[in-house]
């Protein structure tokens, strides 16, 4: 029980851009999690095995080779619950429809506030939103 408590969240990066990679593992590590990365969609799914799985993945919307609609398609289609926030600079028209068609957990407009994608981090992997899914 005790190793559950000291285990820092899992959160998987799924972003083409380098700096905002680099941006977001340097907030999340300051803010205690453990943090994974992929590049873009296709890298993303070789983190989507069960011994490895995130608690919490960040998802760009659009990326080369498998866009984040891509994942989370995959996603609905598989046994995993893994809380997913949706992330784009689209214009707002496109993002809008992503993730309308997507359905994330969560979805933030580029740029956002770090306080408010913790708020929802944190949200989304307090006991009380994975014992009560939406």
């Amino acid at each position: 029980m005790e190793e559950k408590i000291n285990r820092k969240p899992k959160i998987l990066i799924v972003d083409d851009d380098a700096t905002y990679r680099q941006l977001l593992t340097l907030h999340l590590s300051k803010a205690g999690y453990e943090v994974f990365l992929a590049r873009d969609g296709h890298e993303a799914l070789n983190w989507l095995r069960p011994e490895q799985q995130p608690d919490l993945i960040l998802l760009d919307l659009l990326m080369p080779r498998f866009s984040g609609l891509d994942v989370l398609t995959k996603l609905k289609t598989s046994t995993s619950r893994t809380p997913v926030i949706l992330i784009s600079g689209a214009e707002w028209p496109i993002a809008r429809q992503g993730a309308n068609e997507a359905s994330p957990d969560a979805f933030l407009m580029k740029p956002f506030a770090m306080k408010s994608l913790l708020e929802k981090i944190e949200s989304l992997l307090s006991p009380a939103s994975q014992a009560n899914p939406v």
